[in-house]
């Protein structure tokens, strides 16, 4: 067919795997940033008898997330905005770190 044009128009979202050892009962575990549900979806796989398992993150904070990425020191970072459109920037970083242990 000619002139037969597709635009898709769906949110992309960020994906990273935590292969580090500063948590460990994290490791090898999805991140899933979701701009329209605005959280951050743990998922677990290699579940004993268990499908995957999901788990919401950041529910209450009540943003956007843009995107997640393992640093090189092993933390977690998200990108996050509060609304879309604009030019005015309205976004943090936050970074996810283990509790102190023994506090």
């Amino acid at each position: 067919m000619d002139g037969l044009w597709c635009r898709w128009a769906a949110t992309t979202p960020e994906v990273s795997f935590q292969t580090g050892d500063k948590f460990p009962a994290w490791k090898n575990n999805l991140f899933v940033g979701a701009l329209n549900g605005k959280q951050l979806q743990r998922i677990a796989f290699n579940q004993p008898s268990q499908a995957e398992r999901r788990e919401p993150l950041l529910t209450q904070l009540d943003i956007r997330i843009r995107d997640v990425q393992q640093g090189p020191d092993g933390d977690i970072y998200v990108a996050t905005e509060k609304r879309t459109g604009g030019t005015d920037a309205d976004g943090t970083v936050l970074r996810i770190e283990p509790a102190p242990q023994g506090k």
